[in-house]
């Protein structure tokens, strides 16, 4: 099958990629030849997070990056010559194939399970951002005089306006309908109806949007 990259391996390759050309223009410039070394130790650890059982791909895309390791070292150890600036791109360029062959053909890491067999990701995994960070993320557009807190463990977002007025950001059932994100002041709430598939900057925008509207709003 053939796999659409993640975000994080999308952002792995251009970083990689653009380290490499980076190089290739100034392959005597030891930054050059850092940035590239950081670049494909990143793609390693991804590599090594996808070390499962489920396929050999990520084991021989290991092996093909650890090979650019070790010639970009001679690179790194040595003063550059022009055999080892080819030898440098000719493996940067086999690792990032395989990296992304290998993330195409295995697809997206499998749901982690306990020994029962029951889905268990680790703590602080399963979502990509909190309420409290999409509270964060609305005051840095409402401006200055405006602040954001986490709420009891997390589950809410409590953000401050310049007057003092409170605006409480929560997931919840506010009416006869399935749960949405809300905001409340006092007794007043807004919800933001099919907010469950939308990323930070997004809801942070339809955040910000629905407090700007509570003056005229709710008076």
């Amino acid at each position: 099958m053939n796999f659409s990259l993640t975000r994080g391996q999308q952002d792995i390759l251009t970083a990689t990629r653009g380290a490499l050309d980076a190089f290739t223009r100034t392959p005597r410039h030891r930054p050059a030849v850092l940035a590239l070394t950081v670049a494909l130790t990143e793609q390693s650890a991804h590599i090594i997070r996808r070390s499962d059982a489920e396929s050999d791909v990520w084991t021989s895309a290991y092996w093909v990056t650890v090979d650019a390791l070790e010639i970009l070292g001679k690179a790194r150890d040595h003063i550059t010559p022009e055999f080892l600036t080819v030898a440098v791109r000719r493996d940067v360029v086999r690792a990032v194939d395989a990296f992304e062959r290998a993330a195409r053909t295995a697809g997206p890491a499998p749901l982690p399970h306990d020994e029962h067999g029951r889905y268990a990701p680790a703590p602080g995994t399963e979502y990509p951002f909190t309420i409290p960070d999409v509270a964060r993320a609305a005051v840095r557009l409402l401006g200055p005089g405006w602040h954001a807190e986490s709420g009891y463990m997390g589950t809410t977002g409590q953000i401050t306006g310049p007057d003092g007025t409170v605006y409480v950001l929560a997931v919840g059932n506010v009416g006869d309908a399935d749960d949405e994100l809300y905001v409340r002041c006092d007794d007043e709430v807004t919800e933001l109806l099919d907010a469950g598939g939308e990323g930070l900057e997004t809801l942070a925008e339809r955040v910000a949007g629905g407090i700007r509207e509570v003056p005229s709003e709710w008076g």
